[in-house]
């Protein structure tokens, strides 16, 4: 009796033992499966990958900078305008000249007006530097990304100089800036004979000659970086194919 029950564990023993290994060999079968599907690319998909993602790069970042540098542009047109009218200004034309939508700004009602043409003048023309290099380096970085994979001392030469306008956009947007501010204190003191309390409805023009400089350069610095990584991945792959 004792002898079949033995008999009978060693055969329990068996089928348990049998079906474990059942049960593994299908878990291996099913992972070499799984591995079987996932393929690895070829040098040719490979290639294919990496031109779509650079194309998609270049792309994005020429649509975005002649987005912004359209807008620097015609911003600096605008004040272009604002600039002539003042400096073709005889003093028999004054009304026209305060008249315009930014020179209203700096109107007194009553009494002459604390700020006079030629500092007028000189905030229109520093406005319009501010916003002309802005939309200047927004244009030479586009240019830069017309060739898919640029190379050489001319495409360095256009980045550095991009670069130099970006900074520079940035330092007459902070002069324009500072020169509004200051302008529109002398016209809040004129006015109520206050501290010189400026209303934050005429903040737009600081803004608009600061902050859109900025914009630009930190937009043209991030697409710039997204290019250079796309780059990156083409060089890593022709050097992971050399080793």
């Amino acid at each position: 009796m004792f002898s079949a029950l033995r008999s009978r564990g060693g055969v329990g023993v068996g089928v348990d033992t049998r079906g474990l290994r059942f049960g593994n060999t299908s878990r291996d079968a099913q992972s070499r499966e799984a591995s079987s599907s996932s393929q690895i690319l070829d040098e040719e998909q490979q290639e294919t990958v990496v031109r779509d993602l650079e194309g998609q790069a270049l792309r994005s970042a020429r649509r975005w900078r002649v987005v912004f540098g359209s807008v620097s542009v015609l911003c600096g047109a605008f004040f272009t305008r604002l600039a002539c009218i003042t400096a073709m200004s005889d003093g028999t034309n004054l009304d026209r000249v305060w008249s315009q939508p930014v020179h209203l700004e700096l109107y007194v009602r009553f009494h002459d007006p604390p700020v006079t043409l030629f500092h007028v003048f000189w905030l229109d023309a520093t406005t319009v530097v501010a916003l002309l290099l802005a939309g200047a380096s927004m244009c030479v970085s586009c240019v830069s990304t017309l060739a898919e994979a640029p190379a050489g001392d001319r495409i360095l030469w256009r980045g550095r100089f991009g670069n130099i306008c970006g900074v520079a956009g940035i330092g007459a947007g902070a002069a324009s800036a500072a020169g509004w501010v200051a302008a529109l204190r002398e016209v809040a003191r004129g006015e109520s004979s206050d501290t010189g309390f400026v209303s934050p409805q005429k903040l737009w023009i600081s803004c608009i000659a600061l902050l859109l400089p900025i914009v630009c350069y930190l937009c043209d610095k991030a697409l710039s970086r997204t290019i250079q990584e796309m780059r990156s991945l083409r060089n890593s792959m022709y050097s992971h194919k050399r080793a």
